[in-house]
């Protein structure tokens, strides 16, 4: 369905002659619609950028305890630390560039480092799964606060805001290159995304736990994706809404509706304890380095 809804991105733009995400909501639903969105992309990134400094704050600072001589006392134990550092020598000078191809040798990077990192996974989920007992009920396929993992993966593959950037970087910026280009690179996202899952739960199983921050994906990441780019086409489409390439669309909008309502919900009956930096059972002797300073 984000495969799709990227695309019809597109096709909305050309309808209305668009070249932004902005432009188009605001030639189809006028400036209201463009404080939505605007709010609704300011939101998006500013909890992203809160997930990325979680995640380094509580990954690297482990990783770092492994170091000979650095004991949770170091100061590259510290994940406020570690999380300014990250900040002003990564993540600031990324988010400075105003050409998106600049980022590209950036990206091959990322790319990289990710197949690498998911080799460790699967190694580490073969070598360190058996070492951890299952949990009850660990292979339900779904519990009854599934829908919170609807926004949480929406708010993984979220690219709509710079879909427009990506088109007009493209040699030939035609539908046809662009829905080639889209699957491939949704596809492959798919695939890496779904082995990190397998490997990750197969090896923890019920120990995993929630990303609280990205919970908030079902407020702003829904809308990005499922609402507006359907209700834009819905409204620049010259057919009702029951014409069959309208059909589409209007169920994204009513699942979109739906997604929301149900992972608001879900998520303040069933609220998740963040406990950031908190070391279980079955990793807490292993992170601390066995080396310690001279006294």
């Amino acid at each position: 369905m984000e495969d799709y809804t990227i695309i019809l991105l597109i096709k909305g733009g050309n309808l209305s002659g668009a070249n932004s995400y902005q432009a188009l909501v605001q030639n189809t639903f006028g400036f209201p619609g463009l404080l939505i969105l605007s709010a609704l992309q300011f939101l998006y990134p500013f909890i992203a950028m809160i997930s990325y400094n979680i995640t380094t704050g509580d990954t690297l600072t482990k990783v770092f305890q492994r170091i000979p001589g650095v004991g949770p006392d170091h100061i590259v134990a510290n994940r406020h630390f570690v999380i300014v550092i990250s900040t002003v020598l990564c993540t600031l000078p990324l988010s400075l560039y105003r050409n998106i191809e600049k980022l590209g040798k950036v990206s091959v990077m990322s790319i990289v480092l990710t197949v690498v990192i998911l080799v460790i996974v699967i190694i580490r989920a073969a070598t360190l799964g058996p070492e951890i007992s299952p949990t009850e009920d660990a292979w339900l396929f779904a519990k009854w606060n599934a829908a919170q993992a609807v926004g949480v993966m929406s708010f993984a593959f979220i690219c709509h805001h710079n879909s427009f950037l990506i088109y007009g970087s493209l040699e030939q910026p035609t539908l046809t290159n662009w829905t080639r280009v889209t699957h491939i690179s949704v596809g492959s996202a798919l695939i890496i995304s779904a082995v990190f899952a397998l490997a990750g739960y197969v090896t923890f199983t019920g120990y995993t736990q929630v990303f609280c921050s990205t919970n908030q994906g079902v407020l702003s990441a829904t809308p990005l994706i499922f609402i507006l780019p359907a209700a834009c086409f819905l409204k620049l489409s010259s057919g009702r809404w029951y014409h069959r390439e309208n059909l589409m669309p209007t169920f994204l909008i009513v699942l979109g509706v739906l997604v929301m309502i149900t992972g608001l919900t879900m998520t303040g009956l069933n609220p998740q304890d963040c406990s950031h930096g908190m070391e279980l059972f079955y990793c807490a002797d292993a992170n601390v380095s066995t080396t310690a300073p001279p006294v």
